[in-house]
């Protein structure tokens, strides 16, 4: 036993026979204290490179033992290792050519992930080669088979498309779902203004916006609150609702105090329009000039001033974190959170210019409104949202079907 354990020892010490030969490696041992095996030995060895060797002493037969041979149990050349992967090599550089022509769509499911797994046998195979010696063809053409896969395998959209894309399909409804409560209680604000100003007569007529009430040539008639001109009013709400959004959200350093006033002052002062103005241009005419695009533009509102409440109830309550933390934390969210309103104050100045001032029927255009604000809660209550994916195996370590075999 201890001289097989000797023998196993001694094996593993290896060197080039010749400078002139570098592809062929010469193993020397010692066997039982003699000289070390002869070179001559092995000239019937194949002239490339041994790339894999194991040795099992025991397998050796007594009398093998006691002449100076060198016992092992297989020896991989060259030759041999290419002929054993070369159909994986040839399949993964179908795969890329595919890629490369008609894209990653022209791959299945199962086909990617077969892609991937080839990638990793093939870096695999490229560091062994490398390690043991392998010849410079055959470097040379896993090495660039390699660049290939990994250009595909790694590629990525332009940062910026992709982080556009992240945050709208996701990452912002995410966050309006996570943050509902401050934004529910920015509405309640508002319209708790709103019903103030439409139930009491001397708040209406107070806060109504006298720059909408006279059109020119009836600023000498008795009593101009009777007189609303309907572009300036589109107009006034839409400059004035996005006025408001950005000072509640910018009022949440005042820890939310100013957010609140400007959430009930406009509350006040689009409950005392609808009061005044829907009587004189009609009800129907009042909602076609207001609903199209005013659902969206009162929900990036209640979006602002979420956003304000929620840095303002960081300053108040910071809970366990040191305020500072927990102003920062709140602020990331918040910031995000606006970054989404801003884009729903582009979609109703959008509708704004082109559906609100069309002639279609008013009726369609409250009707079209009523579907902005369903598209609005589907969007906002079900984007972002990962279904759950089901697997049997983990996908860092299986591969499917034959890939598994061939790995």
């Amino acid at each position: 036993q201890q001289d097989r354990q000797r023998l196993q020892q001694q094996i593993r010490h290896r060197r080039p026979a010749s400078r002139r030969d570098p592809g062929k490696l010469i193993l020397y041992a010692h066997v039982f204290g003699r000289n070390r095996l002869d070179p001559s030995r092995q000239t019937a060895a194949p002239r490339f490179a041994l790339l894999r060797w194991r040795v099992f002493p025991h397998t050796c037969s007594h009398s093998a033992l006691q002449t100076p041979i060198l016992c092992y149990n297989r020896v991989v050349d060259e030759r041999s290792f290419v002929e054993s992967r070369r159909q994986l090599w040839e399949q993964l550089g179908a795969s890329l050519d595919r890629v490369q022509i008609g894209g990653a769509k022209s791959l299945n499911h199962d086909e990617l992930r077969l892609l991937g797994s080839r990638y990793r046998a093939l870096v695999s195979d490229l560091s062994f080669a490398r390690t043991h010696g392998g010849s410079e063809g055959l470097i040379t053409y896993l090495n660039e088979l390699a660049g290939r896969a990994h250009g595909i395998v790694y590629a990525s959209k332009p940062a910026r498309l992709r982080g556009i894309k992240t945050f709208v399909l996701g990452e912002f409804p995410a966050i309006f779902r996570r943050t509902i409560n401050y934004t529910l209680a920015a509405a309640t604000i508002f319209f708790i203004g709103w019903a103030a100003s439409a139930t009491n007569p001397e708040i209406c007529d107070a806060v109504f916006p006298r720059k909408i009430a006279a059109p020119p040539g009836a600023a000498k008639h008795a009593n101009p609150l009777d007189y609303v001109d309907p572009a300036a009013l589109s107009s006034f709400i839409m400059t004035n609702n996005i006025t408001v959004g950005i000072l509640a959200f910018a009022g949440g350093v005042t820890a939310g105090v100013y957010t609140i006033y400007q959430l009930g002052q406009n509350g006040l002062v689009i409950g005392a329009m609808a009061t005044k103005a829907a009587p004189v241009l009609g009800r129907e005419r009042f909602w076609s000039l207001i609903v199209p695009h005013g659902i969206i533009e009162l929900l990036a509102i209640f979006m602002c001033g979420g956003a304000g409440l929620m840095i303002g109830a960081s300053i108040i309550a910071p809970g366990n974190l040191r305020r500072v933390d927990s102003i920062r934390v709140a602020a990331a969210a918040a910031l995000r959170l606006f970054a989404g309103a801003v884009l729903f104050f582009v979609m109703a100045g959008i509708i704004e210019g082109f559906v609100t001032p069309s002639g279609l029927p008013a009726r369609f255009k409250i009707v079209f409104g009523g579907l902005t604000a369903v598209g609005a809660a589907i969007y906002l209550g079900l984007a972002g949202r990962r279904p759950e994916r089901l697997s049997t195996r983990s996908s860092g370590t299986s591969c499917p079907g034959q890939a598994c075999a061939e790995l």
